[in-house]
């Protein structure tokens, strides 16, 4: 019994303390609000510098919602090519396709280059060989010193045979070049190589001159009418001057 008046004189105790003035101020002061400190520091007001913002606004390079109508022809399809590329390369198995082309650019650059050191002649790859036009005369020469030029002209400019008659007059050029001993004449050298041989300069000019005609008219595989023939006929009599 004395046991549970203790402890309920206790709890009337702790009661009684909670209510006390003292708790009451304490609880004041942990609720009052904290003190607001104003900084009084000077403020520098900055401004944007007009006289920049013009200059940039003048520049036509800032003026991007501006479409530019002066652009030339070139510089035109410069951007669209630019644009296509780009829009090449975004696609799925560009970079793939691109890979492949490199390579396969490699390897024709790499076959070209090793022609050209074997003194390989390029032109007669992609022309029609002797056989398939008809002419008594096949690309490579084993002998232009053992036939009879003169006479091979004659019949074929009787027959109106004139593309043929331009590759009897080259080969005779050829054969007077070698004989002169102004080129080294080989069978597989390619015509560009006999052009080089020639360090006299107006040998060099007109003999390549020449050369381009013959081509023009050989390997191009283009028609040639008399008039046309005449004239190449007379160029090479020209030239056959320069060397005597």
């Amino acid at each position: 019994m004395r046991n549970h008046l203790y402890y309920l004189w206790l709890l009337f105790w702790l009661c009684g303390n909670a209510t006390h003035p003292a708790y009451a101020d304490t609880a004041k002061k942990d609720s009052l609000p904290a003190t607001i400190v104003h900084d009084s520091s000077a403020l520098t007001i900055r401004e944007f510098d007009k006289a920049a913002i013009d200059r940039f606004r003048a520049n036509p390079d800032f003026q991007y919602d501006k479409q530019q109508l002066d652009l030339s022809w070139w510089q035109r399809f410069k951007r669209w090519v630019k644009y296509k590329i780009f829009e090449l390369m975004t696609k799925e198995g560009s970079w793939s396709l691109l890979k492949n082309t490199i390579i396969v650019l490699g390897i024709v650059a790499l076959l070209y280059l090793i022609m050209k050191l074997l003194g390989m002649d390029m032109a007669s790859l992609f022309s029609r060989n002797a056989k398939s036009t008809g002419l008594a005369y096949t690309e490579h020469i084993e002998d232009i010193h053992g036939i009879d030029f003169d006479a091979e002209l004659s019949k074929a400019i009787e027959t109106r045979n004139y593309r043929l008659a331009v590759r009897l007059l080259y080969l005779d050029c050829l054969k007077k070049l070698s004989s002169y001993q102004l080129i080294d004449w080989q069978p597989a050298k390619t015509n560009t190589a006999y052009v080089n041989e020639l360090s006299d300069a107006d040998l060099h000019t007109g003999f390549k001159q020449l050369t381009r005609q013959f081509e023009y008219v050989w390997y191009g595989d283009f028609g040639i009418d008399q008039q046309r023939f005449m004239q190449v006929h007379e160029a090479f009599q020209q030239f056959d001057k320069q060397l005597k």
